[in-house]
């Protein structure tokens, strides 16, 4: 075993910090400029999709990640296993680096501790293997022993029982609900110290969303991996994080204790996402977002905050671009990107309009 493997074995065995860390991390994709731009040296132009973000992510803890489409969610957690490679910034699994010249061994070592559940769960299988040969692959790729044995734990883990049952079976002889569980046990076979959850529950019926949510929950907790977790729906959010970060435009604006965050959002566009969550309540009406027009285009972002065109409570001050600050009244738990934050009451807003 080479020197490199073994520090990062080790550090997964003693490091006391963060499973996963970044610090300013950026993907920037350049736009493709036209025959004559070319010809004539014209600038370069970029997709912001990932603007400066900053997060870490505790074993068992989950971390939720919201925000409109298009806000650079999926990006960010791609970016984060390794399958983009971020424009700049700064990655490290276990307090070891990532970014930059990284050694091989040290790379290997990471994919091999890093997996992504996708959101399609008819795409994210291959067809032409069984269950068995899907779940088993990765056991191969890294060399791993006792691949039966594992195949098998994961399926039960994965609540796909008994497992044995579905090791010759293929893809198409299987529900929704149960391709995603498969994806879930070949993301799990490895035993990961850190997976992605990108949107894993939203292409399914209703009626089995929760037992899968339940399921990630669990094995989360049991396996004591980090988790970030995907998704446009504050509800599922509020059911499966820790903590909650709101993304738009590639940039983090709020984060913290989900009950807190959610309870009580101190950033205009948290408010927005929250209050468009309708109340499944009789007598209640579904909540007006208070939002108007489509977020800014993306390649060319307004002056100061990136919220500021669609934001109600905008001034002049918001020609300068915020910083993710802590909110003092909090004690530090919480961070929002807004230069108004304590100049008015999203909550009491919020009452007043009803």
């Amino acid at each position: 075993m080479t020197a490199e493997v073994s520090s990062l074995d080790r550090a997964t065995e003693s490091y006391d910090g963060p499973v996963i860390e970044a610090d300013g991390l950026t993907k920037h994709f350049p736009m493709e400029s036209g025959l004559v731009s070319s010809l004539l040296g014209g600038e370069t132009r970029y997709v912001k999709a990932v603007d400066g973000v900053d997060l870490h992510i505790d074993s068992g803890e989950t971390v939720g990640l919201v925000g409109e489409s298009g806000c650079g969610k999926s990006t960010l957690g791609e970016v984060l296993i390794g399958l983009q490679e971020p424009t700049a910034g700064s990655i490290r699994f276990f307090g070891q680096e990532l970014t930059g010249d990284v050694p091989r061994d040290r790379m290997r070592k990471f994919r091999q501790n890093v997996q992504m559940v996708f959101q399609d769960p008819y795409e994210s299988t291959n067809p032409r293997f069984t269950i068995g040969q899907w779940i088993r692959e990765p056991l191969e790729i890294h060399d791993v022993p006792n691949k039966r044995e594992r195949v098998l734990t994961a399926l039960e883990r994965a609540e796909l029982s008994p497992g044995e049952a579905y090791l010759d079976q293929y893809p198409h002889q299987l529900s929704g609900g149960q391709r995603q569980r498969v994806s879930i046990a070949r993301a799990i076979v490895l035993e990961p110290k850190f997976i992605v959850a990108d949107e894993p529950v939203s292409m399914l019926d209703v009626s089995v969303r929760a037992s899968v949510l339940d399921t990630l929950q669990s094995l989360g907790r049991e396996l004591d991996m980090a988790v970030l977790y995907i998704s446009h729906d504050l509800s599922l959010i509020k059911q499966m994080c820790d903590r909650t970060m709101v993304m738009y435009l590639g940039k983090v604006v709020e984060s913290g204790p989900t009950d807190d965050l959610i309870g009580d959002p101190k950033h205009p566009y948290s408010q927005a996402l929250v209050d468009a969550v309708p109340v499944p309540k009789a007598g209640n009406r579904v909540n007006k977002p208070p939002l108007e027009g489509e977020p800014p285009d993306p390649v060319d972002l307004p002056e100061g905050c990136n919220f500021r065109p669609r934001c109600p409570y905008a001034t002049d001050v918001c020609y300068d671009e915020p910083t993710l600050d802590a909110w003092s009244a909090d004690g530090g738990a919480r961070h929002a990107s807004c230069h108004r934050v304590g100049d008015f009451d999203p909550a009491h807003i919020r009452a007043s309009d009803e």
